[in-house]
């Protein structure tokens, strides 16, 4: 009788428990809805937001991201891309340092080495195969040079949003230098450190071409003609993909060896960007800006040379003509 009464008390408590979860639920109901979006609407907002602005940037001031293909005397257009349009691929996102202020920065955007899938497919496989080079263009100027090898081994990304990691909120820097910004993987893939590349040249503000070329081809005066010293030609691929930027002037070819100062594995002014070169590699550059600086002399008496000669040539030929 005790435990019949036992679990007709349970059983009576348990029903009323329920009855009253049923009715504050039924009572919250119509709320719940409600706040499941203000939660929602809080942690996407900046994301909302940030497409909004953007939708309406295409509107107010058309962008489009423009990938060209250089190469063999000629200069082709591919494919281009409106924000909106970016905005549609797969999205990658990655925490890494600003090269400016130094925080740490979620960085969310589309793989630069997605674009390059979808434009080398254009190519024919000549042309393709060739292709060593992509040049990362700013709307004011600043450009960056960088090996396809290191994008197809590295995440580099073309960010489209910023946001600091500890909140929902854009960061207003770095999201000045949208709407489309390179970034390197440099903090989450410290192996990158090791490339001996120019890092922080990498991040390109204000992105609005990508150019996919060869070294052979935009900077063929730089190359040998004797390619019979291996310190040298190591010391020319260095060059090519390390020093161009600075001692370059636009896309001109018309270097300023004159900056570059001496000789000497020694001497070189402190450089911003994160270069590391061995005590090899300065031997080997130096070998090179030798053998350069060789090949341009020897070039220079030879026209100077053939010039003279073809002076008097056609001075003789002129006095020999009846008059």
């Amino acid at each position: 009788m005790l435990r019949a009464k036992k679990r007709l008390t349970g059983c009576f408590s348990l029903t009323l428990t329920s009855t009253i979860l049923g009715a504050v639920r039924g009572a919250l109901q119509p709320w719940v809805a409600p706040a499941a979006l203000i939660v929602l609407a809080l942690g996407l907002g900046w994301s909302l937001r940030t497409n909004e602005a953007w939708a309406a940037n295409d509107v107010v001031s058309p962008f489009r991201l423009v990938a060209v293909w250089t190469g063999a005397g000629q200069n082709q257009e591919l494919k281009s891309w409106t924000l909106n349009e970016l905005f549609q691929f797969k999205k990658a996102e990655s925490r890494e340092r600003d090269p400016i202020s130094g925080k740490l920065v979620k960085w969310k955007g589309v793989l630069l080495s997605l674009l390059l899938e979808k434009v080398l497919g254009d190519l024919t496989p000549e042309n393709r195969a060739q292709v060593d080079l992509v040049v990362l263009k700013g709307e004011a100027g600043t450009r960056a040079l960088i090996p396809r090898a290191m994008i197809t081994k590295y995440p580099v990304m073309l960010a489209l949003q910023t946001q600091t990691p500890d909140s929902a909120v854009a960061d207003p820097a770095a999201q000045s230098r949208g709407p489309v910004y390179s970034v390197v993987p440099w903090s989450t893939r410290p192996k990158i450190l090791d490339e001996g590349l120019p890092l922080e040249n990498y991040f390109v503000p204000h992105l609005a071409k990508i150019e996919f070329t060869s070294y052979k081809d935009r900077f063929s005066p730089l190359f040998l003609k004797r390619r019979t010293d291996p310190s040298a030609m190591r010391g020319e691929k260095l060059f090519v993909q390390n020093c161009v930027g600075c001692h370059a002037e636009g896309d001109t070819k018309v270097y300023k060896f004159g900056q570059i100062g001496p000789a000497t594995a020694a001497e070189h002014p402190a450089m911003k960007a994160a270069l590391r070169l061995s005590d090899k590699d300065k031997k080997s550059l130096v070998s090179y800006l030798n053998a350069y600086k060789g090949e341009t002399a020897e070039a220079t008496a030879n026209a100077a040379t053939n010039a003279t000669a073809n002076a008097a040539t056609n001075a003789a030929t002129n006095a020999a003509l009846p008059k």
